[in-house]
């Protein structure tokens, strides 16, 4: 048996890479200091310089990068570019490599009450936020598939760090977006597939390895509870799904 959701998704990544070689370049400028990259993508490092090399891109797709930088401390009060983000690109369709233009992100710094500090720390975008739950959720999942590799019989401590994980997810700003709620239900399935060790080897476990793999890569094939595609796969699953033989 053939799932026609997956063929079509396979066909649809096939016919549709747009780009290939993407490099993302992120150099913070001294004395700020680029802190951690939050993503699966190998990361090289060339002095304040780092390079985020992504395989591929299919039409009509996104990648988000979430990372953190420390600002250094400072009594300025105008405007101040801190870090650069370049892309550059293998086009498929041409040998030429393409270049995006820069992006520049700035700071403006004005005095703050301690409670103006906070009230801003906990009103992020929702967009960032959402990314944050994705890292955790990736994170979450992966370290299940760790612990159980560890320890078969250690199904106790893994079903606690998904159910705290599912609690920061619900209090986080972002938890009444489709996106977040689509996290939570995908960590509620990995509660109910590591319930026990039967549930864990009739299929859990690779279930779980194949969701961390998708919420880092951001990509899915599978039926999660969070949509990560594109146009084009879209259109090659709703044939597929069209056709189901005579």
């Amino acid at each position: 048996v053939v799932s026609t959701q997956s063929t079509g998704g396979c066909l649809g990544g096939l016919l549709s890479i747009w780009a290939q070689q993407i490099q993302v370049e992120i150099q913070v400028r001294e004395p700020h200091k680029l802190q951690q990259i939050f993503t699966s993508f190998p990361v090289t490092m060339l002095g304040s310089t780092a390079t985020i090399h992504v395989p591929d891109l299919l039409e009509g797709e996104k990648k988000d990068i979430l990372f953190s930088v420390s600002l250094a401390e400072s009594s300025k009060t105008e405007r101040e570019d801190f870090a650069f983000i370049n892309a550059k690109y293998k086009r498929v369709s041409s040998p030429e490599i393409a270049s995006l233009p820069t992006t520049t992100l700035c700071i403006k710094r004005r005095e703050m009450t301690e409670e103006q500090v906070k009230q801003l720390r906990t009103q992020a975008s929702q967009e960032v936020d959402q990314q944050r739950n994705r890292v955790l959720t990736a994170e979450a999942i992966k370290s299940a598939v760790q612990a159980y590799e560890a320890n078969p019989n250690n199904l106790e401590m893994v079903r606690n760090t998904l159910l705290q994980v599912k609690q920061r997810l619900e209090k986080s700003s972002s938890r009444d977006s489709t996106f977040t709620r689509g996290l939570v239900s995908d960590v509620d399935e990995c509660l109910l597939r590591y319930r026990s060790e039967q549930a864990v080897r009739s299929g859990g476990y690779a279930w779980a390895q194949q969701a961390q793999q998708q919420h880092w890569g951001q990509r899915a094939n599978q039926n999660t509870n969070v949509s990560y595609s594109n146009q084009s796969q879209v259109c090659m699953q709703g044939r597929a799904r069209h056709y189901n033989g005579p």
